[in-house]
């Protein structure tokens, strides 16, 4: 067995390219805009740009994606190639284009092509594409619960919708900063607490300047959030998850991607982003 610098086995590199190129394809399917999964992108653009991954291999996965086209097959060519620019995905693009049999592939090669021109016009499309004037991400938001009076300031990276600097200044006492994800907007509940949440973080917003801005932490896509018994429900892509705290104490996954979600009698009802629904239950 190969090991690395630390004695443990060495990174498997391919198996992380794979797994890369599956995740973008798999939110393709699943998500309506690309600007849900460009994240996923980036970090597949990375790990590309990290040169610890044979070229070739690289090479041999993308013009494996010629074959079938899949959904985000066009996006990961656009987003990577045109950082990369390699000729032998060109060369490839430049044969499909000319050769194959079914014109709606043929034409999503002469798309992607662009991408090796001067000047690419559909690349506002990706955040990281856009002219420097446009990649500024700067989010302005009053919110009022109760009698407590919210500023929120998301600052997103310039060309990364990875990271945001999120500050919530509360009126007339503190103010908090945290980074968050960032590439989707904020979205807001009220109970007992008031709430918010991103892409991957709920935050219970504080009510006193002494009080911590309470931050959950999670691995998918949260889709929404629902204040419980003192604790937290939340809806991610294919899961529910309760709270109390920051400590998880359940989880029900089910199939599908959620869209949204409503609460009644303890039971969720998820829209899904297929037009179908799911059905859970939490434990009492």
């Amino acid at each position: 067995m190969t090991r690395g610098a630390a004695g443990g086995p060495a990174p498997d590199f391919e198996a992380a390219l794979t797994e890369a190129i599956s995740s973008v394809l798999w939110a393709a399917e699943r998500y309506p805009g690309v600007n849900s999964y460009e994240n996923r992108l980036l970090d597949l653009l990375e790990l590309l740009q990290s040169g610890l991954l044979e070229r070739s291999v690289a090479v041999q996965s993308f013009v494996a994606l010629l074959e079938e086209w899949p959904l985000g097959a066009l996006e990961i060519l656009e987003y990577t190639m045109r950082e990369l620019r390699w000729p032998e995905i060109r060369e490839a693009l430049v044969e499909h284009a000319r050769t194959a049999p079914d014109f709606r592939t043929r034409e999503q090669a002469e798309r992607a092509l662009l991408v090796y021109e001067e000047i690419w016009s559909d690349g506002d499309v990706y955040v990281r594409y856009r002219p420097a004037e446009a990649q500024q991400r700067v989010g302005h938001v009053r919110f009022v619960h109760l009698q407590h009076q919210y500023a929120l300031r998301n600052v997103g990276t310039a060309g990364d919708v990875r990271t945001s600097e999120l500050r919530v200044e509360l009126a007339g006492a503190a103010s908090w900063s945290v980074p968050i994800s960032g590439w989707r907007g904020l979205s807001f509940g009220a109970s007992d607490v008031g709430y918010a949440w991103s892409a991957r973080e709920l935050l219970a917003l504080p009510a006193h300047a002494d009080d911590e801005l309470g931050v959950v932490h999670v691995d998918e896509d949260i889709a929404t959030v629902f204040r419980l018994d003192g604790g937290w429900l939340i809806v991610c892509d294919s899961s529910v998850r309760r709270y109390l705290g920051d400590t998880q104490v359940e989880r029900i996954d089910f199939e599908g991607v959620a869209l949204n979600a409503r609460l009644s009698a303890g039971e969720i009802t998820i829209d899904l982003v297929s037009g179908g629904s799911a059905h859970v239950r939490m434990h009492p």
